[in-house]
């Protein structure tokens, strides 16, 4: 199991595929998730002994205003849609945008020997990027950089490191290649109010020009960065989780 602990959004609604899957129908009983499913799920969100069953239920309610869920009885659901695994199908541009939207797009890991699947991976990490340009109107979020071959999907939380995360725009920041090599080694990072946090103590004038204390944070057009994703990058980078004039 991953060091970082899965989200309850994404556990529960791959717990509902599956259900849905086992059962080859789209209805979905709170019992059977119970039953079939929430051991997994607290093990995979390393939330034993932390009243998950209450959990739970917060987390259908959430997925039912999303509009991923429908409750059609007290304690039954009908899942509305699924997880998108972007290996296992051949989706249009459009799919596969609605499933990044949505927050149910999955990118897996891929063998290298399977040619169709790493193709189609690509092409999810290419509507990854797309979308994340186009939410910071194709500029860096923290300069002045617009040139398209010098613009990044910078992910907060890195890509080995949470599965979950990787089709998640929430998880994306639009970065000109010398910050999102600065962000990725933890020069610099973001508080939750998204002001910028630089790394103390830096001695070379040039980085010191591509951070200078003037540099702030451009908050993009829909999908801001998720505070949780953040703290998790502050947390490796070892910088703190307050601005100093927050």
């Amino acid at each position: 199991m991953s060091s970082i602990p899965r989200r309850w959004r994404d556990a529960v609604l791959d717990a509902l595929s599956r259900v849905v899957d086992r059962q080859h129908s789209d209805l979905v009983s709170r019992q059977a998730l119970v039953s079939e499913e929430l051991d997994r799920i607290s093990a995979e969100t390393q939330s034993q002994g932390q009243t998950p069953g209450q959990t739970l239920s917060r987390v259908l309610q959430e997925l039912e205003r999303e509009h991923l869920l429908e409750r059609v009885s007290p304690g039954h659901y009908r899942l509305l849609a699924q997880s998108v695994q972007i290996e296992q199908a051949d989706l249009s541009d459009d799919e596969i945008d609605r499933a990044i939207e949505s927050g149910r797009l999955r990118l897996g890991e891929v063998q290298t020997g399977s040619e169709v699947e790493l193709i189609r991976k690509r092409r999810g990490q290419d509507r990854v990027r797309a979308k994340t340009l186009y939410k910071y109107v194709h500029q860096c979020a923290v300069c002045d950089i617009c040139e398209t071959d010098l613009l990044v999907a910078s992910h907060i939380r890195r890509w080995a490191d949470d599965a979950d995360a990787r089709g998640r725009l929430e998880n994306t920041i639009c970065l000109c290649r010398p910050h999102d090599a600065l962000f990725e080694c933890g020069y610099w990072s973001l508080t939750d109010g998204l002001r910028v946090i630089i790394r103390p103590s830096i001695e070379s004038d040039t980085l010191r020009t591509l951070l200078p204390a003037s540099l702030r944070f451009r908050r993009p057009s829909f999908f801001p960065p998720d505070p949780e994703y953040l703290s998790t990058h502050r947390i490796r980078s070892g910088l703190p989780s307050e601005h100093p004039r927050e």
